[in-house]
C-alpha cells in the first residue's frame, strides 16, 4: 500500500524514470487532497501495476460540527479597521445583527 499526493501519481503515469523502477511490492496507490483524471489514473495503472484509489473528502461528507457550519455569508465592501489596523470585530457583529 502506498499513499503518495498527486504530483508524485502524475510524475508515476509520465516519467520515463518510471519504467526502470521495480513497483511489483505495490499492491495499492492512494491519493487524496487532488482529484485526479481518468487518464492519469489509467496511465499510472499501466506503468506501476497497482489499483490506484482516489481519496477525496467532499465537503458534504465531511463531519462538521453543528457549532462550525456556516450559516449565512455575507459579502462587505471593506473590513472595518482602527486607526492602528486592527479588525474592529464589534462593528462586524453590528452588521451581522
Amino acid at each position: 500500500m502506498l499513499h503518495v499526493v498527486q504530483p508524485i501519481v502524475v510524475a508515476l503515469a509520465k516519467k520515463f524514470a518510471v519504467n526502470r523502477r521495480d513497483f511489483s511490492a505495490v499492491r495499492k496507490l492512494f491519493s487524496g487532497a487532488a482529484p485526479l483524471g481518468a487518464d492519469v489514473i489509467r496511465q499510472c495503472k499501466a506503468r506501476v501495476g497497482a489499483v490506484v484509489s482516489k481519496v477525496t473528502a467532499s465537503p458534504r461528507q465531511a463531519h462538521v460540527t453543528s457549532y462550525k457550519k456556516v450559516r449565512r455569508l455575507d459579502f462587505i465592501d471593506a473590513i472595518p479597521k482602527s486607526p492602528s489596523g486592527k479588525i474592529l470585530k464589534r462593528l462586524l457583529r453590528e452588521l451581522q445583527a
